[in-house]
């Protein structure tokens, strides 16, 4: 996306003291989307009755996941499973929550190590992960000899090193090595750079690529890892944090609403990041700030994938997100196409949408909507309810079929626009990490693109 260099500072000076409105979250068991989805596909897909109060098969789906609990009281769950694993760190685990909650440290003791070790752990090292990175009970350090410093981690399949090395010019992104006979995740530093300066400046990329594998990694996902999520539990209270690429998208966003002039210009956005790096929890947060802005009007937000059977997995991804940020009972979630479908024609679902009191999801695929609103006048009715067009996986979006359904909703945006560039007209913004493929150019088929990390 080609954005003044003064608007790109602005975004960038802005992210610095972005707070973070992630929300703590329960765990999402492994075989939740089998045991919702199916419990819900065992009644034959029915339309809507006349009432808004009766749930939709989306919803239905999603009330069946487990209930969230408080942190405090979700950590003492964690804790209580895993004495059956080990027991010992369970109950390391349990003493180190006594004593958060009476304040005491949990800091680690770094007197005995070599001077240029305790600046690493002190300065980029705990820039990045603040005190889950120097704390008990799952952090152990141990200096290996004067250069190698041993960093492990609980229930990491690697312990991480670091070696001050006369073998290298430049810090080195870091790899897997073997290394004795053990293998290690392994970050190779100048034997020179030792100061207390240069250590607290060293590039976060590097600190990043050291525990990229690792549970002291707050981004890695932490559903199939009961240390990872014990570890967020109690060193940050919550489970699910922005991501730099989460965080720039917000900054975007935040952009165009404060500029109507640019906002003006641009009818669609491809946000392009690299796998995974968050890019669903990008398209929730959007999803989450248009239900956020509905106006009576404009309460759809259309949530928009390749095929059918791509719709119930995102019901329920993003429809978790929706409603743990948003409230049940403040928004609704309907599906058209896929296992959760909901069985209603276009007049059906209008009738749903404007007798509504609250922001309405629609989650759907292209070849559906072509489907059940067959001509650009039928489609045009729903676009011009909706204030946002949000595309997962946008660089599978090709062929005649998703460009007659883009031209509709890329004409509504224009007449939106020429109206008055206000809150309530409609966006589309698509996500990607795949911005050119063999069929086309996707970053052809929106107004503005913006690369993740690279237009920062």
């Amino acid at each position: 996306m080609k954005l003044t260099t003064q608007l790109m500072t602005w975004i960038f000076s802005s992210l610095l003291t972005l707070p973070s409105i992630a929300q703590a979250r329960g765990p999402i068991c492994e075989d939740a989307f089998a045991s919702a989805t199916t419990a819900v596909s065992q009644t034959q897909a029915q339309p809507l009755v006349q009432t808004q109060n009766q749930r939709t098969r989306a919803e239905q789906a999603l009330g069946l996941r487990k209930p969230r609990l408080a942190t405090a009281d979700q950590l003492l769950v964690e804790i209580d499973a895993f004495k059956t694993q080990q027991p010992e760190l369970a109950l390391a685990v349990a003493r180190a929550r006594e004593a958060r909650a009476k304040h005491r440290s949990l800091r680690l003791d770094l007197h005995e190590l070599p001077t240029h070790q305790t600046y690493f752990l002190q300065g980029a090292f705990e820039k990045v992960l603040g005190d889950r990175g120097l704390s008990k009970p799952f952090v152990t350090v141990k200096s290996k000899s004067e250069n190698e410093l041993i960093i492990t981690q609980a229930g990491d399949q690697f312990p991480l090193l670091v070696r001050w090395t006369e073998s290298v010019t430049s810090p080195q992104r870091a790899q897997l090595q073997l290394v004795e006979g053990v293998n290690y995740q392994t970050l190779d530093l100048p034997i020179a750079l030792k100061t207390q300066k240069e250590l607290r400046q060293l590039p976060e990329k590097y600190i990043f690529g050291l525990i990229a594998g690792s549970s002291l990694n707050r981004f890695i996902p932490s559903a199939s890892s009961p240390i990872a999520r014990m570890t967020s539990l109690l060193h940050d209270g919550q489970l699910v944090f922005d991501r730099p690429t989460q965080a720039e998208s917000k900054q975007v966003s935040q952009l165009l609403q404060a500029q109507p002039q640019l906002r003006k210009k641009i009818r669609s956005l491809l946000f392009v990041a690299p796998t995974a790096s968050g890019k669903t929890r990008v398209l929730g947060d959007a999803i989450v700030n248009k239900l956020k802005t509905a106006t009576p009007d404009r309460k759809l937000t259309i949530l928009m994938t390749k095929t059918p059977d791509l719709t119930s997995e995102l019901s329920l991804s993003i429809g978790d997100q929706v409603v743990t940020e948003l409230g049940q009972r403040n928004v609704r979630i309907i599906q058209w196409g896929g296992e959760l479908t909901q069985d209603i024609s276009l007049p059906q679902l209008l009738k749903f949408i404007d007798n509504s009191p609250t922001p309405v999801l629609l989650v759907s695929s292209y070849p559906t909507i072509q489907a059940r609103a067959k001509s650009s006048a039928d489609k045009a009715l729903l676009f011009e309810r909706a204030n946002g067009l949000m595309i997962d996986e946008a660089h599978t979006a090709t062929g005649k079929t998703f460009e007659d359904v883009m031209q509709v909703a890329k004409a509504q945006a224009d007449k939106d626009r020429q109206a008055n560039p206000k809150q309530s007209a409609l966006d589309i913004f698509g996500v990607t990490a795949s911005p050119v493929t063999r069929e086309q150019r996707t970053v052809e088929v929106f107004d503005q693109t913006f690369w993740a990390g690279v237009d920062q």
